[in-house]
């Protein structure tokens, strides 16, 4: 059975150049979550690679939940350190796709990351999938997602977890995982 992860960021601003302040993955296959990986990186050191932090973005962090904001911005590491524990981390599993809900966000920007720090990215563009596109075709409300999760929203590892049980239960929904399936991913 193929693997896949799914990945969720919360940063600092909004555009490719972001500062990734947490990293959020799981593994998953047709059967569920086999594995779970959270880094959260420290904001000044993200900076000082050359990522971005934007007004409005601190102004929307300012209005988040408690919870989100400690689920960010503690035990935090250098930036340097974080990626490539994440990097290891997806060399441990060798995932055959890349989730994200929505590419242009989380995708681009992690790999822009990588880039100011001189880490290679782990993944193929190749194996990129987006779990927004899924969703808006079968109608799915990410809100709704959250709402049944009972999680904790914008905490990267949560909003990754919430994510791919909406993945697996669409694609379950069209036989993922069954013997005679026509999904071969």
């Amino acid at each position: 059975m193929k693997k896949h992860l799914m990945l969720d960021l919360e940063t600092l601003d909004k555009g490719p150049r972001s500062a990734v302040i947490s990293i959020g993955a799981c593994i998953f296959d047709a059967n569920g979550i086999t594995d779970t990986f959270k880094v959260n990186i420290k904001p000044e050191s993200a900076k000082a690679f050359g990522m971005t932090v934007g007004k409005d973005t601190l102004n929307w962090w300012a209005k988040q939940s408690e919870e989100a904001r400690q689920a960010s911005l503690t035990k935090n590491v250098m930036a340097d350190f974080g990626l490539q524990t994440f990097i290891d981390w997806v060399g441990k599993h060798r995932p055959d796709y890349i989730w994200a809900h929505g590419v242009v966000f989380d995708i681009v920007i992690i790999e822009h990351a990588f880039s100011c720090v001189a880490k290679t990215q782990p993944w193929s563009y190749g194996s990129v999938m987006d779990s927004r596109t899924l969703f808006n075709l079968f109608g799915i409300k990410t809100k709704d997602l959250h709402s049944t999760a009972n999680t904790t929203h914008h905490d990267a590892l949560d909003d990754a977890k919430t994510q791919a049980n909406g993945v697996i239960a669409v694609l379950r929904s069209m036989g993922w995982g069954e013997d005679d399936s026509p999904l071969k991913i």
